[in-house]
């Protein structure tokens, strides 16, 4: 599987969870902003483990929020526009119920892992004394 296709499929998995949960007007958007929201968790968390490494504790947010927001202008871009999404989403709805499964899991552990990231460089960050480095 292509990475094109896997992050096609990652989105198709959100999707379908939303529309198991409620079938509304804002479905196609969901899974976008849930995916540009892991992309920034990302950042934030290379962020995290910069300034970790480096003992700098500069908070120069502007490039970090010109990144999400080009995150997000992209995400919408490779799915939304044209209704991109919808050419490869007859292909997955004919995968076999194991696969759907695995895919599932898969992407269950992969925003578990993002969220746990996250939450281990901050206490990793907390740990140090930024007194000896100001």
């Amino acid at each position: 599987m292509t990475l094109k296709k896997a992050y096609h499929y990652f989105y198709y998995i959100i999707y379908t969870f939303f529309i198991n949960i409620s079938d509304d007007a804002l479905n196609k958007f969901k899974p976008v902003i849930i995916i540009a929201g892991l992309e920034i968790i990302l950042l934030l968390d290379l962020f995290v483990w910069y300034t970790i490494l480096n003992k700098n504790s500069d908070n120069a947010a502007l490039p970090y929020f010109l990144a999400g927001l080009s995150i997000a202008l992209f995400n919408s871009y490779v799915f939304l526009h044209d209704n991109k999404y919808k050419k490869y989403f007859t292909e997955f709805d004919n995968y076999s119920k194991q696969k759907k499964i695995i895919g599932r899991w898969i992407t269950f552990l992969i925003i578990i892992l993002v969220i746990a990231s996250l939450i281990f460089s901050f206490h990793q960050m907390s740990l140090i004394d930024w007194k000896k480095y100001r």
